[in-house]
């Protein structure tokens, strides 16, 4: 049988619905005036998981700006607001600039899947910081769902990218693939250099086969497989969306590109 998989959420950025905070006073980040601004809500059975994050008002244009984000898990009430039954601040675990937090822009997506009986959902969340051609990078954060609560299972580290001047590319995409009792996650990670600009760039890639198992309710990490054991079990895994990516640093051993 194969694992159950249901692309849950990608929605707009919107302000938060009544009841996703309750705040006695206004809104504050740093000491500075915020808002908040709910990126995903996502149906799991009765309930709901949200993505919501606490962001200042000022914004400049081209720089980060300060964010507080949290995974939370509650139901709506008749009237429409929000009844949480459980919240995570996740911001420490996101790329962000010097203070965790600060950053340009980021985004979230929701899914969940079963594995081994238990149910569990995929918070991806990307987030950008300013820099040479921007910074990025995508965290899967993996909760185990149990009763109301929403239980961490693990962290993931599943997109990037990042350019330094014309000498030098990183990009990391990556494949989440869910089993009925394993996750396999296929790491792409390239590197490009080059000694000048007026040379092309070398291009390096390391390829990465993990295999997660639920170990005392979480994921973690069983092993290492080879791309012949990968083909092997294909047919009985089944990939969990992932953002749109363009490729722009191809996956080769010493090929060129320019720069």
């Amino acid at each position: 049988m194969f694992p159950l998989l249901l692309f849950l959420a990608v929605t707009a950025r919107h302000p938060c619905d009544a009841g996703i905070v309750q705040p006695s006073r206004p809104l504050t980040i740093k000491g500075k005036p915020a808002v908040c601004a709910q990126y995903v809500t996502a149906a799991v059975g009765d309930a709901s998981v949200v993505v919501y994050a606490i962001e200042a008002v000022d914004r400049p244009r081209s720089s980060d700006f300060p964010h507080r984000v949290f995974v939370a898990f509650g139901k709506r009430r008749a009237d429409n607001t929000w009844r949480l039954s459980d919240r995570h601040d996740v911001t420490a675990t996101l790329l962000s600039n010097e203070d965790p937090g600060d950053l340009i822009e980021m985004d979230a997506r929701v899914d969940r899947f079963t594995l081994a009986g238990a149910r569990f959902v995929d918070v991806g969340v990307s987030t950008t910081i300013s820099g040479s051609g921007g910074i990025s990078a995508t965290k899967d954060l993996m909760f185990r769902i149990e009763g109301g609560k929403l239980l961490p299972a693990a962290t993931l580290e599943t997109a990037g990218y990042a350019r330094g001047g014309v000498t030098f590319l990183h990009q990391i995409t990556s494949e989440l693939l869910v089993g009925k009792d394993e996750v396999v996650l296929v790491k792409r990670d390239r590197l490009a250099r080059g000694k000048s600009p007026e040379k092309p760039l070398t291009v390096h890639c390391k390829v990465s086969r993990t295999v997660y198992k639920i170990i005392d309710g979480r994921l973690e990490r069983s092993g290492e497989i080879d791309a012949s054991e990968l083909e092997r079990l294909r047919p009985r895994l089944r990939p969990l969306p992932r953002f749109d990516t363009r490729e722009i640093v191809p996956c080769c051993a010493g090929c060129s590109i320019s720069n």
